[in-house]
């Protein structure tokens, strides 16, 4: 029996993700670039074999949403849902800024 579920990227999410490697290798490195772009996706991937590790999002605890979860690639944070055998990257955003309105828009389309 297969427990592997399947990952899939929203849109919005891959731009997270892409933007977040253009920022870094136009202010640092393009090396550390690759390097962190690899590092997120390499914890993403983690989500296929244990896709309820991450915590409840405490921005939506809060207000009594509790189907998104987060794992941590500090400073980064990787929102989801799990839906059936699919985990859903949903956002992957910089721990340091204010997230709560990009969140609630992502969630609530």
């Amino acid at each position: 029996m297969n427990n592997t579920f399947e990952i899939e990227f929203t849109l919005l999410a891959e731009v997270d993700l892409d933007e977040i490697a253009l920022y870094i290798a136009e202010h640092d490195e393009v090396n550390k670039a690759v390097q962190v772009y690899f590092k997120i996706k390499k914890k993403i991937l983690t989500l296929a074999e244990f896709p309820d590790q991450g915590r409840i999002v405490p921005e939506l605890k809060r207000i009594k949403i509790m189907d998104y979860r987060e794992i941590i690639c500090n400073p980064y944070r990787i929102i989801y849902l799990v839906k059936d055998k699919t985990v859903f990257i949903i956002a992957v955003f910089d721990g340091r800024r204010e997230i709560d309105d990009i969140l609630y828009d992502r969630i609530t389309v």
